[in-house]
């Protein structure tokens, strides 16, 4: 079963305190026991938000940590293990 984010009318990038803070980023249709998420069911691209840093990271960079994000989805729906993340920084 799939599962929209809490608030169904939410935008997928939630840039409530960006640039300062790292932007939330929510994918549609995603499993409801996806991990990889925050309680919220924002996306856990950066690993911990503390990561985040406002003079080196922008809203580009974080899109590009949920491309990596999808594509570990995708495989984790094909196996059921999430891949070891090798291919972005």
């Amino acid at each position: 079963m799939h599962r929209r984010p809490r608030g169904a009318n939410r935008s997928p990038f939630s840039a409530e305190r960006y640039p300062n803070a790292a932007p939330r980023i929510y994918a549609a249709n995603v499993a409801a026991d996806a991990p990889k998420r925050w309680p919220d069911v924002s996306l856990s691209i950066f690993g911990a938000t503390a990561v985040w840093n406002v003079k080196t990271h922008d809203a580009s960079h974080a899109l590009a940590l949920a491309r990596v994000w999808l594509k570990h989805y995708a495989a984790w729906r094909k196996t059921g293990e999430w891949p070891e993340r090798t291919d972005a920084r």
